[in-house]
């Protein structure tokens, strides 16, 4: 079988893989491109499209084709006429979308081909446009609210006449989908072989802190808003002072956030062994102020932690019924559902507890990808 994966605009293979510093068993989307290598590999091979500019096939499996299209002004011009050629020459059965900025690519490739779209929908294309933080000239040109309305319907025309299974991610895509027999009946997950709690080692870092931790892990970036946090673990500080906070990622905002925080605040930068960190977490918070399926949250989830997080994107969709939800850029909102986490340890062990099983029974993104391929190519 011959299959493609197509990345989303903006979600190269290079900015993956610097994003994750290197760690690519972290991503859902190389295991997907192994688990349809592996599907493919007596009598197929795999296309991966995307944006790049360079040939990433060294980080690919070797029956897989690294499709590079250099830029987004191609990806969404021509792109889809580069798929439709390749889908055409090598009869392609399968082509899978990771988000819906690749739907573009997917343009009349069910209707000129033999190929089945699915789009792995864990992202409103549209909604980037309006909770972009940039303050760049070239993104408030680019990303607008008037551009928004535009792509939303773009957006909502591709998926419905396009595409032909979902794998949905968020509530909030579920809006966008008028036939809602394309929602398959598994979820977005994430890998979880590496997040077993009972067999990971707590970080280095915890013999030198004895406090009780919160921790936070992902891009010092404007959409993840670690300033909030900062800022609600001050006024944590001022009611508990057996607490500290540890940090692990780097971006723009990192300096800043270091001229935020204190003694107690530990920035770690890119941490290869993730789990580790979770390990010693008494608390994990997300304070994302737009996210539509932070997979940092997801790991923290797989780890029996108790989570609190921004009430944006997927979030709420993944934290029901098993996670303390709050208003984004709201640090005194956040401080208090840190507080009562801490002065409640059995609350917060239930919520781990419970985090952790809806992660083993609907995010194992392995077992959900072997349901998808048996859904698609039955």
């Amino acid at each position: 079988m011959n299959a493609a994966i197509v990345f989303t605009i903006h979600g190269s293979i290079e900015e993956i893989e610097r994003k994750v510093g290197g760690d690519l068993d972290r991503v859902s989307e190389f295991l997907i491109i192994k688990k349809y290598s592996e599907y493919s590999k007596r009598s197929g091979r795999v296309f991966v499209f995307s944006d790049d500019k360079h040939d990433c096939s060294h980080l690919l499996p070797e029956n897989c084709v690294h499709i590079k299209l250099h830029n987004p002004i191609i990806y969404i011009c021509i792109g889809w006429l580069v798929l439709l050629f390749y889908a055409l020459k090598y009869n392609i059965r399968l082509v899978h979308l990771v988000g819906s900025p690749a739907l573009p690519q997917a343009f009349m490739i069910n209707r000129l081909t033999t190929s089945r779209v699915v789009l792995d929908y864990n992202y409103l294309w549209h909604k980037s446009y309006i909770h972009d933080t940039g303050k760049g000239v070239k993104t408030r040109l680019r990303k607008n609210a008037v551009v928004a309305v535009i792509v939303k319907h773009l957006e909502k025309f591709l998926v419905n006449n396009f595409v032909d299974h979902i794998m949905l991610g968020t509530v909030e895509a579920r809006g966008m989908i008028k036939d809602r027999k394309k929602i398959m009946p598994i979820k977005k997950g994430i890998i979880l072989k590496d997040f077993d709690p009972d067999n990971v080692r707590a970080h280095k870092i915890f013999k030198q802190i004895k406090t009780r931790t919160i921790v936070f892990t992902g891009r010092l970036v404007p959409m993840k808003d670690p300033l909030t946090l900062i800022n609600a673990f001050k006024i944590v500080k001022r009611k508990i002072n057996d607490v500290s906070l540890i940090i692990c990622g780097d971006g723009e905002l990192a300096e800043d956030c270091r001229k935020a925080g204190d003694e107690n605040v530990h920035f770690l930068g890119f941490v290869d062994d993730i789990p580790s960190i979770l390990k010693g977490a008494d608390i994990y918070v997300q304070p994302s102020a737009y996210d539509p399926s932070p997979r940092s949250l997801l790991e923290a989830m797989a780890m029996g932690k108790p989570c609190i997080a921004t009430r944006v994107g997927g979030v709420e969709y993944y934290l029901e019924n098993c996670g303390i939800l709050v208003e984004p850029g709201n640090p005194g909102m956040l401080a208090e559902k840190v507080l009562y986490l801490l002065e409640n340890p059995n609350v917060a062990e239930e919520l781990g507890k419970k985090a952790r099983e809806k992660m083993l029974k609907e995010h194992d993104l392995e077992k959900n990808i072997v349901k998808e391929l048996e859904i698609v190519l039955r």
